[in-house]
């Protein structure tokens, strides 16, 4: 079957590229996930260091999502504070009031 133009199937459409445009960016290949994991991994790792030496002082949560570069309280939350909190690495400066608007994080003096 000869076909002319781009194929289209329910799920996905193949446009077909030029010569030129695959010289250019190169032939479409699947994305490599273990790289991306692996990056993510380092990334992840320092970013929890940079936070962990940046609430050597106690930091507001705002601060420290200004810090990290996260506009999304809920992931500064869920992701990254919630598990520094659990691991012991991070503490509140008001563990009896974890909802207050004082609250604090600071780093624990043995995860140094």
């Amino acid at each position: 079957m000869l076909t002319i133009g781009p194929v289209i199937d329910i799920f996905k459409a193949v446009i077909p590229l030029h010569v030129i445009a695959t010289e250019k960016v190169g032939p479409y290949s699947e994305h490599d996930g273990d790289h991306d994991g692996e990056h993510d991994t380092t990334h992840d790792e320092n970013r929890v260091m940079r936070i962990l030496t940046f609430c050597e002082i106690p930091r507001t949560r705002t601060e420290i999502q200004e810090f990290a570069g996260v506009k999304s309280r809920r992931y500064i939350q869920l992701e990254i504070l919630k598990p520094l909190l659990d691991s012991g690495k991070l503490k509140l400066t008001l563990p009896d009031k974890p909802q207050s608007k004082f609250q604090k994080y600071v780093a624990t003096k043995e995860e140094k």
